[in-house]
């Protein structure tokens, strides 16, 4: 695969983040859930962190190419909560949730199987983040709406 299809592919990645920090910070004002609300706002939080560390690698190994290309088409894995007015019940707004993140770890190992490399830093760090989606996943399970 060459340098700029790859490099599309983690935009693709980085877009996806985008929508989940937008849908999860609308989500915040939807929600009733304290436990929910805080695990949404975290949630935001480290997606960005995460968008910004794949941004900086993807600079530093693929210097010609555009990051965080706005051509990038919108994903919209994620549920577009500014459409709905007022709350919704947790529930429905974890049920979208979840399943936005299912899709959303398949994209992740798709895009992981570019760096064959053992130990290539881009690699390492979409691992981690699939890991700590994942692992939100199973948190989530646990809260008591």
């Amino acid at each position: 695969m060459r340098d700029s299809e790859i490099v599309i592919e983690l935009n693709r990645l980085i877009k996806i983040n985008k929508e989940a920090i937008q849908s999860l910070v609308t989500a915040l004002n939807k929600i009733r859930s304290e436990d929910l609300f805080n695990h949404f706002n975290s949630q935001a939080e480290e997606r960005q962190v995460f968008v910004d560390q794949l941004s900086v690698k993807l600079r530093a190994y693929y210097p010609n190419e555009k990051v965080n290309d706005a051509e990038c088409t919108s994903i919209k894995l994620y549920p577009n909560l500014h459409e709905l007015k007022g709350s919704l019940p947790d529930e429905i707004v974890l049920a979208k949730f979840t399943q936005a993140e299912k899709y959303a770890i398949e994209e992740y190992e798709k895009i992981a199987t570019h760096f064959s490399e053992v130990g290539h830093k881009i690699k390492e760090l979409i691992c981690l983040q699939k890991e700590k989606i994942e692992q939100s996943l199973q948190e989530l399970k646990r809260l008591k709406l």
